[in-house]
């Protein structure tokens, strides 16, 4: 189980699901609408093109709308601007994230039941952002404070990551290097093929199936 460190040393709700819950409060085409018109509202901004990060595999299964969508919210707007607009709609349309962020998520507490019931505890980032659109500094702080709070808080000593999002183009070069100085053991992605011995070896880049896709699969086969 990959988790986030910042709801579990702040009572807030991460941007991913900010998204989510706003999502299923308002239905698909009410939240972008809300989003657009809360956008319109906070001024002028600058987009940083999802293109210059090399993104693959990304939403392939979204019709455009929602794919542009998806893009804008993730990959492109400011994080300054996407932090002040998801909070205000929360705040509006879901309520108080310092009341919901602990139902919503484990404490750690629930963590260490999950580590006694054998299950492995593994990092996804502080604040689950790309770490591609992150100077080095600013990775450095967000995968050194997800380190060292499960390392110390849980006893964790080989902490395996998985990058936030997990496309190809949310984590480089840099990123790796980061991961090897701060003694992680290996970061998983959302890439789709089998796991080879050299991508073991490699250990920064370890594909991975979704398993509801084979459930799908399955499904349509019966």
């Amino acid at each position: 189980v990959y988790c986030s460190s910042a709801p579990l040393l702040e009572p807030r709700v991460l941007n991913a699901h900010r998204s989510h819950l706003l999502q299923a409060r308002l239905g698909a085409a009410g939240y972008r609408d809300a989003f657009q018109q809360a956008l319109a509202a906070y001024g002028p901004y600058t987009l940083e093109p999802a293109d210059r990060l090399g993104l693959t595999d990304l939403y392939l299964y979204d019709d455009e709308p929602t794919r542009r969508f998806k893009r804008l919210v993730n990959f492109e707007l400011p994080y300054p601007v996407l932090d002040v607009v998801l909070r205000q709609l929360f705040e509006r349309f879901v309520g108080s994230e310092r009341e919901l962020s602990s139902k919503l998520y484990l404490s750690a507490d629930d963590i260490r039941r999950c580590q006694d019931g054998g299950i492995e505890i593994g990092a996804h980032g502080h604040e689950h952002l790309v770490l591609t659109r992150l100077s080095e500094a600013e990775q450095r702080r967000d995968l050194q404070t997800a380190a060292d709070y499960f390392k110390s808080e849980l006893g964790i000593s080989e902490l395996h990551s998985s990058y936030p999002y997990g496309a190809g183009g949310c984590w480089n070069d840099t990123t790796k290097r980061l991961l090897t100085e701060l003694g992680f053991a290996s970061a998983s992605t959302k890439i789709r093929a089998i796991v080879k011995p050299s991508d073991l070896n490699a250990r920064w880049e370890l594909p991975r199936f979704r398993s509801e896709e084979h459930t799908s699969e399955l499904q349509s086969r019966e």
